[in-house]
């Protein structure tokens, strides 16, 4: 069942409709939000839950804000059971994009309302109502030039989220169709689901997954929040969850022994694992494979990475003891890559640094 809209009958009524709320606003606020409402009512009444041809043009299955808190809790995710019940492994990656509603292309966006059938009239006022805004800064009594805004939907109205909805429709198409991937969006929140029958295979796919995902944001001019996105294991016992207790990924910040580890990844399963260590004073990130982040605070005065002192990716909290003390710092298990503060990559395969061990890397799955 998907939700269609008739837009030759929302053109039709558009053509009806009184204006004269509208007109009569004191302010250009108030006739946003009134226009808003006039155009969001008549597009809810023109929508429709049918079962939809395959040449027709449908958005994304709509997700309420309360269903969206429910994703977030591997137990109340009621569409993931029939895989659970079967024994497949599932990863949900819930993506947060950095000023999403601001940052959207006006002309994009009217180019992929055309995609789904927005022509003619309708077209034309969707056209009238993004394009041709302008913003000014005022400081005191003086005031900058006008300058046309060429991003951004209109925020205050029920509009808004429909038109970034439509704009986030064909995130899909970016995801190799092998992947199997399910896209959820609600407004600015999108969640993805992968599905395997290992957990191996499942987070190799979501890896994959989320290089399509971050090629689409880069050309739909979105940006995603590392920090915030976030991801969750969905497994129906403590005995089908992920074996955390091997070999993961650790970063020590130095200064203080903070360290962050990101249990969701392990290094010695034979296949290649890219991690990104960043640093900005004493705060530092920690993201592993594109799945979500982790982050502390040292408490020491070292405001940069010290690879001298404490600095290591990879193996457990007592990596020394575990290793018979062969390696108290350095990078152990399946890394092929680490990025140092955003500002180079370290192709670990290729090159031995300084204050780096790269252990096993020859015998992991290319």
């Amino acid at each position: 069942m998907r939700q269609i809209t008739d837009f030759s009958a929302v053109a039709n009524d558009l053509h009806k409709t009184d204006w004269s709320p509208v007109l009569s606003a004191t302010n250009p606020d108030e006739a946003a939000s009134k226009l808003g409402d006039i155009v969001s009512d008549i597009t809810n009444k023109h929508t429709t839950l049918k079962k939809a041809p395959c040449s027709k043009h449908i958005l994304k299955p709509w997700i309420t804000s309360g269903l969206l808190r429910c994703l977030r809790h591997r137990d109340s995710l009621h569409l993931k059971s029939p895989n659970l019940d079967t024994g497949k492994c599932s990863i949900g990656v819930f993506l947060d994009l950095a000023k999403a509603f601001d940052t959207v292309s006006i002309p994009l966006l009217l180019e992929k309302l055309f995609r789904l059938g927005v022509r003619g009239v309708a077209l034309q006022w969707f056209s009238s109502y993004l394009t041709n805004r302008t913003q000014l800064t005022r400081i005191g009594e003086r005031c900058s030039d006008p300058s046309e805004i060429t991003f951004g939907v209109p925020q205050g109205s029920i509009l808004g989220p429909t038109l970034f909805i439509a704009y986030l429709n064909d995130i899909d198409q970016s995801l190799n169709a092998e992947l199997e991937c399910r896209v959820f969006c609600y407004a600015d929140d999108t969640a993805l689901i992968f599905n395997d029958f290992t957990w191996q295979s499942v987070l190799a796919k979501a890896e994959l997954g989320m290089a399509d995902i971050g090629a689409w944001l880069k050309n739909n001019l979105l940006t995603l929040n590392p920090t915030k996105t976030k991801f969750i294991w969905f497994h129906k016992t403590k005995a089908s969850a992920p074996d955390e207790t091997v070999q993961s990924i650790r970063y020590n910040l130095g200064s203080g022994e903070v360290v962050i580890v990101a249990n969701h990844t392990k290094v010695d399963d034979g296949l290649w694992h890219r991690a990104r260590a960043t640093r900005n004073r004493q705060a530092g990130v920690l993201e592993v494979d594109g799945l979500g982040s982790v982050g502390n605070i040292s408490p020491g005065k070292l405001r940069q990475l010290n690879t001298d002192n404490g600095l290591y990716i990879g193996g457990l909290p007592s990596i020394e003891q575990n290793t018979m003390g062969k390696y108290k710092t350095g990078l152990v298990g399946c890394v092929s890559q680490i990025s140092l503060s955003g500002d180079f990559d370290i192709p670990l395969s290729l090159s031995k640094l300084p204050h780096t061990i790269t252990n096993n890397v020859g015998r992991c799955t290319p």
